[in-house]
């Protein structure tokens, strides 16, 4: 959503809010009515609740549909221009329709952690692992997510191909 880490809404429908105990038990939670009870007692966060709702209201300025265009459009140009490294493999389809925001890919010969460390140093892009070396599926995950740009998808694919060419 674009808010702060550690910041989000969960809901559950009324009906059902008797059936479903709180993960978390804190003072008093049991004599509180509705979906109060899920709440936890303490110091809050109140800038991080403000900045939930201003990631709310920028996403309902964009608008869902160019939102999901522009996620998608990210990724397709993420996964054909990885796939000119040599010896890159994209885990995910390359249909835009079968895929997300979230692209999995691995370079043969390429440890992922080095490729997650030597992208942050450099360009101080956040990637992750994915994946398990026994399914041959690890790699690293990319989020393109709105606030990313062409530029931050060139940046990185620089550091993969240097790293494809380097490789040991």
């Amino acid at each position: 959503m674009g808010a702060p880490t550690g910041v989000g809404v969960l809901y559950i429908r009324k009906d059902v809010q008797d059936r479903i105990l709180p993960t978390i038990g804190s003072g008093g939670w049991d004599r509180l009515e509705g979906a109060r009870k899920y709440e936890t007692v303490g110091q809050r966060a109140t800038p991080l609740t403000f900045a939930l709702g201003e990631a709310v209201d920028f996403q309902n300025i964009i608008g869902k549909s160019r939102i999901e265009r522009r996620i998608k459009t990210l990724a397709a140009y993420l996964k054909q221009k990885a796939m000119e490294i040599p010896g890159a493999r994209v885990h995910v389809p390359m249909d835009p329709y079968l895929s997300g925001g979230l692209t999995a890919l691995s370079i043969k010969g390429v440890d992922p952690r080095k490729m997650v460390n030597y992208v942050r140093e450099k360009y101080n892009i956040v990637i992750r692992t994915i994946g398990r070396e026994e399914n041959n599926t690890y790699g690293i995950r990319v989020s393109t997510n709105i606030f990313v740009s062409f530029k931050h998808i060139d940046m990185l694919l620089e550091g993969l191909y240097t790293l494809a060419k380097h490789r040991a």
